[in-house]
């Protein structure tokens, strides 16, 4: 990454848009939670699914996550369950 590229998103990070839609989001995380109380996050290792898990751990630090896998993984690797 750049060196511009990232002090603009540094910069947004700090703004107000961006800290709304992330109380946005740890409101809606937190009401998931009363409704489903065990709860998990399914983790594809993917830079969304990593920010949910992120969240969800700052409210539920011992949530579970299952990490999921695609059909392409299962083709290059036959004993994933097992390892998983």
């Amino acid at each position: 990454m750049r060196v511009l590229e990232r002090a603009g998103y540094l910069a947004y990070a700090k703004s107000g848009p961006f800290e709304r839609r992330l109380e946005q989001a740890r409101r809606i995380i937190a009401h998931g939670l009363e409704q489903a109380p065990q709860a998990y996050v399914a983790y594809s290792a993917g830079k969304d699914s990593g920010c949910m898990l992120w969240l969800v751990l700052e409210q539920k630090p011992d949530v579970s996550a299952r990490i999921l896998t695609s059909g392409e993984t299962r083709l290059l690797h036959s004993n994933v369950d097992e390892v998983l």
